[in-house]
């Protein structure tokens, strides 16, 4: 609560939401959370913009080093977490290996000599945001829902 007064959160009915997401994901019980990853799981609701932007926004959180890379574990754990955030509201989510379809198939998708270890998140937006998953994901078809399959 105190963080969430120092940057403006004013509106109790935000406050509230943050706060219980905050609950969610403080796994031991401690009032501590991984900050990156809890700011990149719940920055799709800090806009009401396509997933390309809330993806990039949710890319550019994550690389603190503002490298413009993210790694194939970079991507499991960024959509791992707004895939969390989105079930804490019930929304139909996708499965764990639904999200690593994801991240391999914009990783494979790299040539050889951009992958690496890392690909360069900004040339592979589009293909991101328009990836079949994401798509029926964003549009709230996921396949799960409180962890039951549909």
């Amino acid at each position: 609560r105190i963080a969430m007064a120092e940057v403006g959160v004013s509106e109790e009915m935000d406050a509230e939401v943050l706060d219980r997401l905050f609950t969610m994901w403080d796994k031991t019980g401690d009032d501590k959370v991984d900050p990156i990853l809890f700011l990149v799981g719940v920055s799709p609701l800090a806009s009401v913009m396509d997933i390309e932007v809330r993806l990039q926004f949710a890319f550019e959180l994550f690389d603190v080093k503002k490298t413009g890379k993210i790694s194939h574990g970079d991507i499991m754990l960024i959509l791992a977490g707004i895939n969390a955030t989105a079930s804490y509201f019930g929304d139909a989510v996708l499965t764990a290996q639904q999200i690593e379809i994801i991240a391999d198939d914009v990783f494979k998708s790299a040539t050889a000599a951009e992958r690496g270890d890392k690909i360069n998140y900004m040339d592979r937006l589009d293909e991101f945001s328009n990836h079949p998953l994401v798509v029926q994901f964003a549009s709230g078809g996921g396949t799960m829902r409180y962890g039951t399959a549909k």
